[in-house]
């Protein structure tokens, strides 16, 4: 009743139906309309007309609702204010699960870029190791989640955003840095290995059955700064993203050995499958799939 209440008070103020109606810019039966719903709804007469002068008379009823009508049209008015600069101020939240090497190396210069284009959206990360990102994701409590590896116990919308590079890298110290070697070196060698579960241990049991390398002993770790901590200190050898050890290499903290393959492997985008995705979400995953990594130098 809104729109009717509006009506009447501007009936009131110019005591003429012509004149209200041009100033709410409407026609004068819908006017009249409007004064008869208000007239319905609250069951009494609130507007009579002078036969002889064709003058608005307002009742009693109807000036007690054109004088609390105001305040009312006011209080509206004000809170509709409040609620537009709340909206405005209220951000929208995507919640992304990262895998770690994902989560530390590749998508901080993206969350730059898409937090420039769409500042309206407010980014949630949450970094955990591959299976638990799936779990997460199954779980409905993430949107997005981004994986190193491959789960093959859930069914969701999977999709490649990013081919990365792996290498091999060693201590400065280590026999192996030094040398030209074939990868049948690589056994009999203490390797360093993220925990299970994560996208880079599954990669690295990978490579070490695909080549026919067995490890002397294996030392696990539950992040990657500390694997390459354990191999710049001569601990043992890993297989890891380039983007994790780039840096200290070439701050000569730790070799990268040359080999003849060049072992990569692939980040995937996981969606919860058959469902549809707003147009913040998928905004993220294009420029997702559109940037390039840089190099850590």
């Amino acid at each position: 009743m809104l729109e009717e209440l509006k009506t009447f008070i501007q009936v009131v103020k110019y005591r003429n139906f012509t004149k209200a109606a041009k100033k709410v810019n409407l026609s004068q039966p819908t006017v009249s309309l409007h004064i008869k719903r208000l007239e319905h709804y609250f069951d009494t007469t609130l507007i009579t007309r002078s036969s002889k002068s064709k003058e608005v008379l307002i009742t009693k009823q109807g000036q007690m609702l054109y004088d609390r009508g105001q305040d009312l049209i006011a209080e509206i008015d004000c809170l509709k204010n409040d609620l537009l600069q709340i909206s405005h101020h209220t951000k929208k939240k995507i919640i992304v699960g990262a895998s770690k090497t994902i989560g530390d190396y590749y998508l901080p210069p993206l969350i730059g870029v898409f937090s420039e284009q769409y500042p309206h959206v407010q980014l949630e990360i949450l970094i955990e190791n591959t299976a638990h990102i799936c779990e997460m994701m199954n779980e409905g409590e993430i949107q997005i989640g981004l994986i190193e590896g491959i789960d093959p116990y859930y069914d969701f919308q999977r999709d490649y955003f990013y081919e990365d590079k792996m290498v091999v890298a060693v201590s400065n110290q280590s026999e192996l840095a030094n040398n030209t070697i074939a990868l049948e070196d690589l056994n009999n060698q203490i390797w360093i290995s993220r925990e299970e579960g994560s996208g880079t241990e599954e990669y690295l049991q990978l490579f070490l059955k695909m080549h026919h390398i067995t490890p002397k002993n294996m030392i696990i770790f539950n992040s990657n700064y500390a694997v390459k901590e354990a191999v710049k200190n001569g601990l043992g050898i890993t297989i890891i993203s380039e983007c994790v050890v780039s840096h200290a290499a070439f701050d000569k903290e730790l070799t990268i050995l040359p080999l003849d393959i060049q072992p990569r492997r692939n980040y995937s985008y996981i969606l919860p499958k058959d469902k549809e995705l707003d147009e913040d979400i998928e905004a993220f995953l294009n420029i997702l799939k559109n940037r390039v990594l840089p190099v850590d130098r």
